[in-house]
């Protein structure tokens, strides 16, 4: 069943969040979405796991959908983990009921998850990273670049366009129409957003040997955002001793959006399954 909610998030704001539950579930999968979209783009994500037993819940992320904040900005990256910790507060104290919980994180979903983990892991049963941004897949200008980052310091919260082509989402043209479509979707980010993104996935990497839950990696290998190499390697210098790389050759970003979604989304329900 589907339901949508609000909760005062204990980093601050009252942040919407969807509940997709099932009775007697055998797992919670709690799933944090990716950069300029938002929860509503993952009901057909939520009803996928309900089918297999197993309740999903996913708030916006601070700055998106229907949630607090400057849209496209965050002061610190590392505000969307306690935001993640606030909203896992509630899911536990309120929603688990004793069944184990799972994280699912998309893109920059993915790379919050991630550093999630490097400091809230405990308890945590195993985690599902799609698409992590661990490395971008865009070749960006170094003169841009450097001038960005001195500029970040002076005016964070300028927006520029952002980069995302929605071409590049999936190669599902229904739902790159959808998403150049909805309101909640942004298509600008600040420049402080993008030196934060930047610190967050060079101190991923550095800290890649600190990383140990059970994990799966899930990647498009035409992903032309994330970069699958970035992904691999990240993958290869974690300590996790439970850990899976799973490349779908010529699928693009959002593989959850792909044509072969339900293969996609059923390997990552298998994959929670043989951890219960």
């Amino acid at each position: 069943m589907k339901r949508e909610d609000y909760f005062e998030n204990k980093g601050g704001g009252r942040f919407r969040y969807v509940e997709h539950e099932v009775e007697g579930a055998r797992a919670v999968v709690m799933g944090t979405h990716g950069f300029a979209e938002h929860i509503g783009r993952y009901d057909h994500v939520g009803a996928f796991f309900n089918s297999r037993g197993m309740s999903f819940y996913m708030m916006d992320n601070r700055g998106h959908g229907k949630s607090p904040g400057a849209r496209g900005h965050i002061d610190s990256y590392d505000q969307y983990v306690d935001d993640l910790h606030g909203f896992r507060t509630l899911v536990v104290e309120e929603k688990l009921r004793g069944a184990p919980l799972f994280l699912l994180g998309h893109s920059n979903g993915s790379l919050i998850t991630a550093r999630y983990c490097l400091k809230h892991a405990a308890g945590v049963r195993g985690v599902v990273l799609s698409g992590i941004l661990a490395r971008m897949a865009m070749k960006v200008n170094p003169l841009k670049l450097k001038t960005g980052m001195l500029l970040s310091k002076i005016v964070p919260k300028l927006a520029i366009p952002g980069e995302i082509s929605p071409s590049d989402v999936c190669r599902d043209k229904e739902v790159v129409r959808e998403y150049e479509n909805d309101p909640l979707v942004f298509k600008v980010n600040t420049l402080g957003f993008a030196a934060q993104l930047i610190w967050a996935m060079e101190d991923l990497n550095k800290r890649a040997g600190e990383f140990k839950p059970p994990v799966l990696f899930q990647h498009g290998g035409d992903d032309r955002l994330c970069s699958p190499e970035g992904a691999r390697a990240f993958h290869d210098n974690i300590a996790s001793t439970d850990k899976q790389f799973i490349l779908y050759p010529g699928l693009y970003h959002e593989i959850y959006n792909e044509f072969e979604k339900d293969e996609i989304l059923a390997a990552a329900a298998d994959w929670i399954d043989k951890r219960l």
